[in-house]
């Protein structure tokens, strides 16, 4: 969960395990920090704070550089994830200590509901890439989620990608033999760069893909 956005930390499964029943809240959803709250995985909570939440920062940071928005959409809130860009002064292309923004995270992981609601606001940029040179469509590419995959596509996201270790989206896709995403951009009138980042160099693809998973 979450492994395109925060993997370099391998923090514990129950740190993001859902609350269960009967869970008793120590702070009112008010008085605790938005960031606290979905951490919690208090999503119910969150939704029940922001119409109030006037004064809260939109644009708080965790220990990783994640906003609100980011949390959010690494956990497919896609509700909180559209409150958030309502919000003033909220950054929707904020970048966490990885390069990770919003839309990177839910394109990664196949959150289709919260990739929705993230490109129907304007201000969205597809093109922001992580440290290492990887835009929303390479993340879902990579993961081989094909749902984020097209939804990018039909958006206008750019297919002619090269990553900083000179992998191509076409690398890719004939490493990880994904027929069905070369039809996609011929259906969508995209060419895929050729570069020679996935020639000759098979001895440190696995190495390259635990670097890949963590930007």
């Amino acid at each position: 969960m979450f492994r395109a956005c925060s993997a370099v930390y391998r923090l514990p499964r129950c740190m993001f395990a859902p609350p269960r029943r009967g869970y008793l809240h120590v702070a009112h959803p008010l008085r605790a920090g938005l960031i606290e709250l979905i951490k919690a995985n208090r999503e119910m909570d969150v939704e029940a704070a922001l119409p109030g939440a006037e004064g809260t920062d939109v644009n708080d940071l965790d220990q990783f550089g994640s906003t609100p928005l980011i949390l959010a959409a690494q956990r497919d809130w896609a509700f909180v994830v559209g409150e958030l860009l309502r919000r003033p002064g909220v950054d929707p292309n904020h970048q966490n200590f990885f390069g990770s923004t919003a839309l990177i995270c839910a394109a990664a992981n196949g959150y289709i509901s919260t990739l929705e609601e993230l490109l129907g606001d304007q201000r969205v940029d597809m093109e922001v890439s992580t440290r290492l040179g990887q835009t929303a469509l390479f993340k879902a590419v990579l993961f081989g989620h094909m749902n984020t995959t097209e939804r990018l596509l039909q958006a206008g996201a750019r297919a002619n990608i090269t990553n900083k270790m000179g992998q191509t989206l076409l690398d890719v896709v004939k490493e990880q033999q994904r027929s069905a995403v070369m039809d996609l951009l011929s259906h969508f009138g995209q060419e895929a760069e050729t570069g020679t980042g996935g020639t000759g160099r098979t001895a440190g693809l696995k190495e390259m893909r635990v670097h890949l998973r963590s930007a």
